[in-house]
């Protein structure tokens, strides 16, 4: 190669860097407007104390081991009514599950008895009941699209 063309080739490599960093914002930007607010109204509060924690996953592999994204909100609720709603900014296009506890003592973690009986409020989405152990991510799965999307979880 004769050395005048280095010139040439440094700019080529800086002007495809460019880019690709120029396209992975856009990419970014793009995927952004597609992602939607994912809105959850828990009920079943039986107390004003401690906090509703609440967990996003997406994937089958992580489901109730480490959440996509997780929010929590102080338990108390206005009036008479047993509910808190809690709000999941752009939340990207898929499959996801939640699960979700009443932190009576606020603690920050789900408390069980001696048989790993969980002794305080959950709940999962879909619905979806503990039988014999936690319901499986498919039993709790719901798709997210580009569109708001607004689900109700019950804690039992």
């Amino acid at each position: 190669m004769h050395p005048s063309a280095l010139p040439h080739i440094r700019s080529t490599r800086r002007a495809i860097a460019h880019g690709l960093a120029a396209a992975a914002v856009l990419c970014a930007a793009a995927s952004s407007a597609w992602s939607a607010d994912l809105q959850v109204t828990v009920s079943g509060l039986r107390s004003d104390t401690g906090e509703v924690m609440l967990a996003l996953y997406d994937n089958e592999a992580t489901f109730l081991k480490q959440s996509f994204q997780a929010s929590k909100t102080a338990a108390r609720a206005r009036g008479d009514s047993d509910r808190v709603t809690l709000v999941f900014k752009d939340v990207p296009p898929g499959r996801y599950a939640l699960s979700g506890f009443h932190d009576l003592n606020g603690n920050g973690a789900l408390d069980s008895n001696l048989m790993r009986i969980p002794t305080e409020p959950l709940g999962f989405s879909n619905g979806a009941q503990p039988r014999f152990g936690p319901p499986t991510f498919t039993d709790a799965a719901f798709t997210v699209g580009g569109d708001p999307l607004q689900l109700d979880v019950v804690l039992r």
